[in-house]
């Protein structure tokens, strides 16, 4: 199977139930003409956060890499050193 990169965009056709009230925020909200705008502006906003989550969660792994975690420079508690505190 190949997967095959394309810039072109299809406008898939969905009949979905939104609640009212939130479309009427949204639409006030953001200034949006139409719901059909209010809820691609939605996606638009998910897959950016999700990308957003992603760069952080490499950038925290990378970090790891990078510089990872020597266990020799660590030294354990005892328990007068946790109680201590």
């Amino acid at each position: 199977m190949y997967k095959v990169y394309t810039n072109e965009v299809f406008e898939m056709r969905t009949n979905i139930v939104l609640d009212d009230s939130l479309v009427s925020q949204a639409l006030a909200l953001t200034g949006a003409n139409s719901k059909k705008e209010v809820v691609n502006l939605a996606l638009c906003k998910l897959v950016d956060s999700y990308k957003e989550k992603d760069i952080h969660r490499q950038n925290f792994i990378k970090s790891y890499f990078d510089k990872p975690i020597i266990t020799e420079d660590f030294t354990p508690f005892n328990r007068d050193d946790i109680y201590a505190r």
